[in-house]
């Protein structure tokens, strides 16, 4: 058991150390359009004020750009540190890294509570690693927080039930 714990406690390193490789890139690779959307969002809550419910985009023209979005928790909590730190592109990425890294542990004790500590290292090795995780595990958008938020909820979920049986 805690041989299995130290080996994800070297993946979780690795993984959010392989992450944090140019995270303070300016927004040019594949998904640009819908981080720089995130990052409009979370900059319009900065100089228009931090109005949760109306997030607005850029290319609205003449138009105020409220916009329809998922829970804008990630552009608000950007736009809360651009208020501490400034505006940088490192700070959306560094939200989604932190909350991808909070979800290693969960994702790991969930697969172990069920599967055991050899599928559970091995699984977290894969999720870490994989690559759609590792290219959406450090981006401006809302895909891998919301991953990280799912598994952190399950793995709670399924404890509760484990103590209510």
């Amino acid at each position: 058991m805690a041989r299995s714990r130290q080996l994800a406690m070297a993946l979780s390193i690795l993984a959010v150390a392989v992450r944090l490789i140019w995270i303070d890139e300016p927004y040019i690779d594949t998904w640009s359009w819908r981080q720089s959307d995130v990052a409009a969002i979370a900059r319009n809550y900065f100089h228009n004020g931090f109005r949760f419910a109306h997030p607005q985009i850029d290319w609205a023209g003449s138009a105020p750009g409220y916009v329809g979005t998922e829970f804008p928790i990630l552009p608000f909590g950007g736009a809360v540190a651009y208020k501490l730190v400034g505006i940088h592109e490192s700070i959306g990425r560094l939200e989604t890294l932190v909350l991808f890294a909070i979800s290693l542990p969960f994702f790991f004790l969930l697969v172990r509570d069920s599967f055991g500590p050899t599928a559970a290292v091995w699984a977290l090795f894969f999720y870490s690693f994989a690559p759609l995780n590792l290219f959406a595990g450090r981006e401006f958008m809302p895909d891998a927080p919301s991953l990280s938020l799912s598994l952190i909820g399950l793995y709670l979920f399924k404890r509760w039930l484990d103590r209510q049986a």
